[in-house]
């Protein structure tokens, strides 16, 4: 049964990886003059747009679909060290709650002049949600380092590093208003879908493999 819901929680969070990194491609173009290299994607969910009330259905499935996932995370990595298996389920379950789910029902409102409240609760949790899953290829790392896997541990530290870079690109893209911050933004979530994505298929693929082995 362990073994069942460890394969439900990874094919979760594969899932809302995957999907949530999706969101904007789909949706995107059904907003008029929406161009993606130029837009950030929290104006698809803006407050009066056509797709709002699409998007924020799909965050908070996406949002779901990661609390689902970050048990098996933990389970994964607990034997490991307890903290890390925490720190790690706690950046997906943050990055859920915060990035998706507040996007959700937290939608930027353009329509009124200032920063509403609910502009404050979608900004706060997107911040946290996003520090959550960019800190997530570093704890990884020294979670495989320990484990004696030191090619994986290299792949997810130059993750983390390029996943930082741009990141931190992407913040300065939207604060000083780039042209090309929608592009910046795109490519920043690359790198931070990225690794819960890895993790999930690296999962399914040992736990699936196992348990074909035992039914023969």
């Amino acid at each position: 049964m362990k073994k069942k819901l460890m394969i439900i929680g990874y094919i979760s969070l594969l899932l809302f990886a995957v999907g949530d990194f999706l969101v904007p491609y789909f949706l995107g173009p059904r907003l008029p003059n929406y161009d993606p290299l130029t837009s950030v994607i929290s104006l698809i969910g803006k407050v009066g747009s056509p797709t709002q009330h699409i998007f924020a259905h799909v965050e908070i499935v996406t949002g779901t679909l990661a609390l689902i996932g970050a048990p098996a995370v933990y389970e994964t990595f607990v034997s490991n060290s307890r903290k890390a298996a925490a720190l790690l389920a706690g950046g997906v379950a943050a990055f859920g709650i915060g990035e998706c789910i507040f996007t959700g029902v937290f939608s930027v409102n353009h329509q009124v002049p200032g920063i509403t409240l609910g502009d404050l609760i979608h900004g706060a949790g997107s911040g946290i949600g996003l520090v959550g899953l960019l800190i997530f290829p570093y704890i990884l790392a020294r979670c495989y380092r320990v484990l004696n896997q030191s090619r994986r541990a290299q792949v997810y530290l130059v993750i983390f590093a390029v996943a930082l870079v741009t990141v931190s690109l992407d913040g300065l893209s939207q604060l000083f208003k780039w042209h090309y911050r929608g592009l910046i933004q795109r490519i920043s979530f690359v790198f931070i879908y990225l690794p819960p994505a890895a993790l999930a298929l690296d999962q399914l693929k040992q736990r699936l493999f196992q348990t074909k082995s035992r039914d023969l």
